[in-house]
């Protein structure tokens, strides 16, 4: 439990709770949601958070920047100064618990934090994971590499807990990206979907770092390896209730197929290199997204990776073949290749990976970088 409060009687009210209940491994701050802020920034999120919103003029503003940083099933307590059902309202529709208003009552603070405790309380909350799923215009373009370094970036540099998920059951890369093996339960977790719980997650996933894990398998060649849809939808929306962000390295013979996980609520980013199949093909893929259903929560950006190798088109004569001009641009790099092969992150050491993929960080708020009006103009739009 984390608790940041602004005033002394709101301190000692909930010392005075904790210390009824015999919780000894609390941590209490002075501060505000800035405060907040900077120890999620620096630490992982706790089970509970009771945050102070006095002082804001916006607060369900506030609010709102600082769920970038909990885990979705963080249950979240805030305290404040207005007396206000608007931001009651708006508090809850962020997946807020509960919101007191000051003074910071003993009775109300123990119905709120008594089943967390007691480990009873299920967060019953809109507030999900943001759902990144990378897919190639055909093999080969570099797919896993955009994927692994998408999920590295925002873990170590962005501090946001997150998962990569690799649905290549037989010959995916990403564990092979980031040095380590995979675990081999992603196949059965997909076999079984009724039965993954957050036990069975905890023990399937490979944990690369403090904020990152891994779910993949390498099965045998030979076996059948493609995941049934509606196993790998299941599958989603639980690692979404546990992680900020899950980050999908989708097999493009596989993304024909999962039509309804391409229409969830997610950002799609279509990897194309600079050749004249990728380019027919990604306006193929492109054509497709614009004919899908009505309704479709997700957007598209087409990622030109590789761009300006050896052999390959102009910008030009790709933009000519496309329609359009791609919405981020990788260079290709040796070093990012050599790191792959290292097992290292390559967006460490590629200032060309880390510019490029900066566009796709802007898509999402409280990430500390301006977002660009401009870029939900230019997606494949109906």
């Amino acid at each position: 439990m984390l608790a940041i409060l602004r005033d002394r009687d709101s301190e000692n009210t909930v010392k005075g709770y904790l210390s009824e209940r015999g919780v000894v491994d609390a941590r209490l701050l002075r501060g505000g949601v800035d405060d907040a802020v900077d120890f999620l920034g620096r630490e992982r999120s706790p089970r509970l958070l009771i945050v102070d919103l006095s002082e804001n003029d916006d607060p369900v503003g506030e609010l709102c920047r600082l769920t970038e940083y909990c885990d979705p099933r963080t249950r979240v307590i805030a305290v404040g100064d207005r007396n206000d059902v608007a931001v009651y309202r708006g508090l809850k529709e962020l997946g807020v618990s509960e919101y007191f208003y000051k003074p910071l009552a003993f009775d109300l603070l123990a119905h709120a934090c008594d089943p967390v405790f007691a480990r009873t309380a299920e967060v019953s909350s809109p507030r999900a994971g943001r759902l990144i799923i990378v897919f190639g215009a055909r093999g080969g373009v570099g797919t896993t590499t955009i994927a692994v370094n998408t999920a590295w970036h925002l873990a170590e540099v962005m501090k946001r807990r997150v998962i990569l998920l690799d649905l290549d059951l037989q010959a995916g890369d990403a564990a092979m990206h980031l040095d380590t093996k995979p675990s081999g339960s992603l196949s059965e977790a997909l076999k079984n979907p009724d039965r993954v719980d957050n036990l069975l997650i905890e023990r399937a996933v490979t944990r690369l770092t403090d904020r990152l894990d891994l779910l993949a398998s390498l099965e045998p060649f030979g076996e059948a390896a493609m995941p049934e849809e509606d196993a790998v939808l299941a599958l989603t929306s639980k690692l979404q209730a546990r992680y900020r962000y899950v980050v999908v390295d989708l097999p493009f013979w596989t993304a024909n197929r999962f039509n309804r996980l391409l229409n969830l609520p997610a950002t799609l980013v279509l990897v194309s290199d600079e050749t004249l199949a990728s380019a027919r093909d990604a306006l193929r893929w492109k054509k497709q997204i614009e004919t899908a259903p009505a309704g479709s929560g997700g957007s598209v950006l087409l990622l030109l990776n590789k761009a300006h190798a050896a052999g390959t088109l102009t910008d030009a004569e790709f933009e000519n073949a496309l329609g359009q001009k791609p919405d981020i641009i990788v260079p290709y790099q040796s070093q990012i290749a050599q790191a792959a092969s290292l097992g290292q992150p390559a967006i460490a050491k590629s200032e060309g990976l880390r510019y490029g993929l900066t566009t796709l960080f802007r898509r999402f708020p409280g990430e500390g970088l301006a977002a660009n009006g401009s870029l939900f103009r230019r997606v494949f739009r109906r």
